[in-house]
């Protein structure tokens, strides 16, 4: 999946919690906006990190397989 399409669920207006689903099959759930950065800026993608309030998980934009919109309102990830 290409960045641009991550930096559209990131940026959009309204913003709709959404979850990154990578390879592996792990599920990051992005509940607000400031949630996820882009390392080490939007427009030269090298990590995505996305945080909470006690913990983050950082991926490669080349490991996102799918995007969906978020069925739940919950930060939760089934990240390792």
């Amino acid at each position: 999946m290409e960045v641009k399409e991550l930096l559209r669920w990131a940026r959009q207006e309204p913003f709709a919690p959404f979850v990154v689903i990578l390879q592996s099959g792990t599920r990051i759930s992005v509940n607000h906006p400031e949630e996820i950065v882009f390392l080490p800026n939007p427009e030269r993608v090298w990590q995505v990190a996305v945080f909470w309030a006690d913990d983050g998980f950082y991926f490669g934009p080349t490991a996102v397989t799918a995007i969906q919109a978020s069925r739940t309102g919950s930060a939760a990830s089934d990240a390792p």
